[in-house]
């Protein structure tokens, strides 16, 4: 009976070494082929080595592979696309006065450049992606803020802001080429549908609707918003909850909640510090999240880039620097850095850089 007890205990000490031994195999296997997935993301990620002293900006994605920038060239601004798969570069646009911006529709069917010659007037035309100008208008101002519809892409909201920083709300009709001077007292509207944009509301942390085509003006049932922002019919509300919280929540044009999370954060953090948002869908974006807790040293918490949809709320990276973030149309990759240099893989959360400054670099 004892040699029966022993052979089953040698062998159960042999299943469980194979166990360990087979359980630390993939392990290491699964290590490498990540290395090798990321090896081979880097190596499909073509580079663009550029003269940092004539490279004007990065602009956003034209599609999952292509991206658009604009580099100055003597005199002449020129809009150009980048593949990163193919290393193929096209131009689609040149432009003699200065191209202070430029902003790409959601359809990837239309640009807006913003323009100017002086320090008085802007100019903003709307081109295809072959370079055709569909339309014109020019505004003067001093400075000015454009808020294209994600939807319409015929429908333009400009804020003009003069020298003594008094402003008037336009609302730009494409298709007939009409500028009608609006009622508003938020120099900052944002489009919420097709012929309607959500604004501050008279009290503090309210918000008010108001509908191009009615003209009429609506309170909306919304209190304690610290801040707000809008993709197509969607709604995003950043909202006091309990102490040291804050609620994030996304509605649809219904008034439907199709998002809602809690997070911790004080009104005076996002107040003093407002969020990078970047919308994946109308029910899906990214945004930056920190406690501002800081160490012994006094060194900040770093930063949590973190995912909100129909399920909640997700960390997907738990170090990442609070910057600008543009992403790809399927949001699979996004450009994330100071210069918008870098491409973050959302699938593993690696970096691959894009963009190479050479004088950076020397």
């Amino acid at each position: 009976m004892k040699r029966i007890i022993a052979v089953i205990g040698i062998v159960l000490f042999m299943m469980t070494g194979c166990s360990k031994e087979n359980g630390h195999g993939p392990s290491e296997k699964n290590l490498e082929q990540e290395e090798l997935e990321q090896e081979e993301i880097e190596a499909n990620i073509q580079q663009l080595h550029v003269d940092a002293k004539t490279f004007h900006m990065v602009v956003d994605w034209l599609s999952d592979e292509e991206i658009l920038f604009v580099e100055k060239e003597e005199s002449i601004y020129v809009l150009k696309v980048f593949n990163i798969k193919t290393e193929e570069m096209k131009t689609i646009f040149e432009e003699s006065a200065i191209m202070t911006n430029v902003l790409v529709h959601p359809t990837k069917k239309y640009l807006l450049l913003h323009t100017s010659t002086d320090a008085s007037a802007a100019t903003v035309k709307m081109i295809t992606l072959d370079g055709v100008i569909q339309n014109e208008v020019t505004i003067e101002s001093a400075e000015l803020e454009i808020e294209w519809n994600d939807i319409n892409p015929l429908h333009i909201l400009f804020t003009a802001f003069y020298e003594d920083w008094s402003f008037d709300t336009f609302f730009f009709h494409a298709s007939n080429h009409t500028l009608q001077l609006l009622p508003v007292e938020d120099p900052f509207p944002k489009w919420f549908g097709e012929y309607q944009f959500v604004m501050s509301g008279e009290e503090l942390g309210t918000l008010a609707l108001y509908d191009v085509d009615t003209r009429e003006k609506t309170l909306l049932a919304h209190e304690d918003v610290i801040q707000y922002d809008t993709f197509k019919d969607a709604l995003l509300t950043i909202q006091e909850a309990e102490e040291e919280q804050v609620q994030y929540t996304i509605l649809n044009s219904n008034g439907h909640i199709t998002a809602q999370a809690t997070m911790s954060g004080a009104r005076d953090e996002f107040e003093s510090t407002p969020s990078n948002i970047e919308w994946i869908a109308e029910n899906q974006l990214l945004f930056f999240h920190s406690k501002n807790s800081h160490d012994e040293l006094g060194v900040a918490a770093p930063n949590h880039l973190m995912m909100l949809d129909g399920n909640g709320v997700e960390v997907i990276s738990e170090n990442t620097e609070n910057s600008t973030m543009l992403c790809s149309p399927t949001g699979e990759s996004c450009l994330t850095g100071v210069y918008l240099e870098e491409i973050l893989h959302m699938k593993d959360q690696e970096e691959s850089t894009w963009l190479i400054y050479e004088e950076l670099v020397q």
